[in-house]
């Protein structure tokens, strides 16, 4: 059988856990564990309802948490840029793309925290490859 643990907010079966299971954990079935873990993503999160009981919540992110995010998510696209393009411009047979579209692509990149879109991550600067 399985349970879950508001206070923990974790899962635990009698087969696993033994007698080591929270007081406070409720009853759930396999399938049910299952929905949970499977829809749980970076927007869903699995929580407890008032009595206990694992639901499915959507995350809310603040704009400056999104602001953030889009600035980490620009940086690292920025090295990967820089690296695409010295493979295009070093002729490796491995390189894809242009040299402008990856200059182009840097370009669009730093100007991005500056866009009406940002820190809409669905508006992110699309990439050559």
């Amino acid at each position: 059988m399985n349970y879950y643990s508001a206070s923990t907010l974790g899962f635990y079966t009698s087969e696993v856990n033994g007698d080591n299971i929270p007081d406070d954990c409720v009853e759930i079935t396999d399938e049910y564990k299952a929905y949970l873990l499977s829809t749980e993503s970076s927007s869903k999160r699995i929580v407890p309802d008032g009595k206990g009981y694992p639901v499915i919540e959507d995350v809310v992110i603040s704009d400056e948490n999104k602001a953030v995010i889009e600035r980490a998510w620009r940086d690292s696209e920025l090295v990967r840029a820089d690296i695409e393009l010295n493979k295009v411009q070093d002729s490796d047979r491995k390189a894809v793309s242009t040299v402008a579209s990856w200059r182009e692509y840097r370009k669009a990149l730093r100007d991005w925290p500056e866009s009406e879109n940002f820190p809409n991550s669905r508006k992110r600067p699309s990439s050559p490859i």
